[in-house]
């Protein structure tokens, strides 16, 4: 007895799988009608994509996304525009200075060798008394009242 499929042109092998039977006519057919028709599909991106000639090549993109794109290139070139610094850029803030660094800024603008010494015996004097005078005070400090205190 013949399978129903025998008469539409398919058979059936032994594991129940239908295997199709085409003819090269038809396989022609099929062929030529897609290259005739534009195909809007999964595989062409939500483009309207036709088909020329007999290679298959698929042309360009909608008007739409031609101008998006064009659009997009502008704001490209725009932004690349933008990022180009002015000859008054960058805009610093003023900067603020203590009145003891503008008195030696505005001391030292001439280059004379006694101001030059005069603003060094300062630095090494200010660091001094910062860093050893005070220090030694506060020690001498802690031991006369904290340390040296009587328990009798």
């Amino acid at each position: 007895m013949p399978s129903p499929c025998a008469a539409i042109g398919e058979s059936a092998d032994q594991s129940g799988v239908i295997t199709a039977r085409r003819s090269q006519a038809s396989l022609q057919g099929r062929s030529a009608q897609r290259e005739r028709a534009s195909v809007t599909g999964p595989r062409s991106g939500g483009r309207a994509v036709s088909s020329r000639g007999t290679s298959g090549d698929m042309t360009g993109y909608t008007p739409d996304e031609k101008l998006r794109l064009q659009q997009l290139r502008e704001l490209r070139r725009r932004w690349l525009k933008d990022q180009e610094l002015s000859p008054r850029e960058p805009v610093l803030p003023p900067q603020r200075m203590w009145p003891m660094e503008r008195f030696w800024n505005k001391f030292l603008q001439d280059p004379a060798p006694w101001k030059n010494l005069v603003y060094k015996t300062y630095r090494h004097s200010f660091l001094i008394f910062t860093h050893v005078l005070i220090p030694a005070w506060i020690i001498h400090y802690h031991l006369k009242y904290h340390v040296a205190v009587s328990m009798f």
